[in-house]
């Protein structure tokens, strides 16, 4: 019997769109942060200029905004692994119910060539239950990095856009 494609067409684009998508979003969160960090920096040489300054708001808040970005990017991901470990525990039962199956059906044949038959038909299902979930577990596995990426880039866009504004750059406030 022929075996179809480890990954078919359609699975395959919809991991690389996933890829595609959270590539572009890195590229976002990069050119927000250089924007963030430089436009930080700018306010801390100012406080060499103007001591007082130091009071800045500014300069207690982005020790815990990075605390709480990088909080919801570890729940994002521990969510994305539960979906792998969903595809996990689907291909276990899988196996194991055509496993059982097998077993029940050779338990009860003296044929040899029902056995071969019940055997083939568990070496099938056995494969087919691998297949349907490394491909659910390789997409969940390819979301993983855009789930944790996107508390990130949210938090740094929106610094990079508020500090602009109050840098008065209205070509980085977008």
């Amino acid at each position: 019997m022929a075996r179809k494609a480890t990954m078919d067409g359609a699975r395959s684009a919809q991991v690389w769109g996933e890829l595609a998508a959270t590539a572009l979003v890195l590229g976002e969160t990069a050119w927000a942060a250089q924007v963030v960090i430089g436009l930080r920096m700018t306010r801390l040489a100012g406080v060499m200029a103007d001591p007082k300054t130091a009071s800045d708001p500014e300069f207690r808040t982005m020790v815990w905004e990075k605390l709480q970005a990088a909080t919801n990017a570890n729940l994002a991901m521990a969510e994305g692994m539960r979906v792998v470990q969903d595809g996990l525990w689907d291909w276990g039962s899988r196996q194991w119910e055509a496993a059982e199956e097998a077993w029940m059906k050779l338990l009860f044949t003296t044929d040899a060539t029902k056995a071969a038959d019940i055997q083939t038909r568990f070496a099938e299902a056995s494969l087919n239950a691998a297949e349907t979930a490394c491909n659910h577990m390789f997409l969940a596995a390819s979301r993983l990095g855009g789930l944790g990426l996107a508390p990130i880039h949210k938090a740094a866009s929106a610094n990079a856009k508020r500090l602009a504004r109050e840098a008065r750059l209205p070509l980085l406030a977008g």
